[in-house]
C-alpha cells in the first residue's frame, strides 16, 4: 500500500495538493506534506516525533486524508481492493514506522534504498 502511495507521488499525482520538496524523492515528499506549512499542528507534532529518537505519536486517517493527495490514495486504494477510508487507516499505521525506520536515531538515511525495501510494504492485506 505504502509503495502506491509512493509511487503515485513520483509519478506526479496529487493534483490540487503539492508534492513540493523531498529532493524529488517520493518518501521525501510524503514526509515534507505530513510535516509541511498546510499540516495541522497535531500531524506536524507527530512527523517530528517519527524522526527523532523517542517514541512514535501516532496519526490518524482523517488526519492523513487532509494532507496527502486524494487522487493518489484513491489510485492506491483501488489497486489494493480497499476503499479509500480502509487505506488512509493502513497507511496512518505504516507511515510512523516507515519513516522511523528510514531515520534511526534521529538521522536521515538514505531514502531511495528504503523506498526500494518497501515498495509493496502492506500491499494486499485488506483492513479489518
Amino acid at each position: 500500500m505504502l509503495g502506491s502511495i509512493l509511487g503515485g507521488l513520483g509519478g506526479g499525482g496529487g493534483a490540487g495538493k503539492s508534492a513540493q520538496g523531498g529532493g524529488g524523492n517520493p518518501l521525501g515528499q510524503l514526509f515534507d506534506m505530513i510535516s509541511g506549512d498546510k499540516a495541522q499542528p497535531e500531524v506536524k507534532e507527530a512527523a517530528k516525533s517519527w524522526v527523532s529518537t523517542g517514541e512514535n505519536k501516532s496519526v490518524t486517517a482523517d488526519q492523513l486524508s487532509k494532507v496527502l493527495p486524494n487522487d493518489a490514495v484513491h489510485e492506491a486504494a483501488q489497486a489494493h481492493g480497499l476503499s479509500d477510508d480502509q487505506a488512509l487507516n493502513q497507511l496512518s499505521r505504516s507511515i510512523p514506522e516507515v519513516v522511523n525506520e528510514a531515520t534511526p536515531n534521529g538521522s536521515v538515511q538514505d531514502f531511495d534504498s528504503v523506498v526500494d525495501r518497501l515498495q509493496g510494504y502492506g500491499g494486499g492485506q485488506k483492513a479489518a
